[in-house]
């Protein structure tokens, strides 16, 4: 029985405070609601120190491919793996920035300096891209719909 009531209590304050969510993060157009994360994104930029750096065009630079760089300097993990987490947490509305995050997290146990530039770098590209999120209308049925790259592109990613 007291099982039972503290998961009736439990659901009922999710839902609440899931509902006061959606409420102050509703567009000021009817049938819409965009989830962001604005505030965060703007405190985690202030975070590390990057609210005047350039902003970043692209959340990873194309050109150049992430390796595990054995040779490389190593750096603070502690201040590595905030940034990641950091970004994780952000990637739940940041679709765009999830792939990236993602290859930077997996040189969490011994990061060098070109893991921590790549991470600077999205962080760079947030700080521009403060308004976007996700985007979605209460009056259609939408369905969403995923696709996966299962060898990403020939990418030439190495942990």
């Amino acid at each position: 029985m007291t099982q039972v009531l503290l998961c009736q209590q439990y659901m009922r304050k999710n839902m609440v405070s899931l509902q006061s969510w959606i409420l102050n993060h509703k567009d000021k157009e009817k049938h819409r609601v965009k989830l962001n994360k604005t505030n965060y994104a703007k405190n985690l930029v202030s975070k590390f120190d990057l609210e005047l750096a350039k902003h970043a065009r692209t959340p990873m630079n194309t050109s150049l491919h992430i390796s595990k760089d054995s040779s490389g300097t190593d750096v603070d993990l502690t201040l590595y793996r905030s940034m990641i987490w950091s970004l994780l947490y952000l990637t739940a509305c940041r679709p765009d920035i999830a792939f990236s995050v993602g290859v930077c997290a997996r040189y969490q146990a011994c990061p060098k300096e070109s893991h921590l530039l790549a991470v600077k770098r999205i962080i760079k590209y947030v700080n521009g891209t403060l308004g976007y999120g996700i985007w979605f209308t209460t009056d259609t049925t939408a369905k969403i719909t995923g696709f996966s790259d299962a060898d990403w592109a020939r990418s030439h990613l190495t942990v």
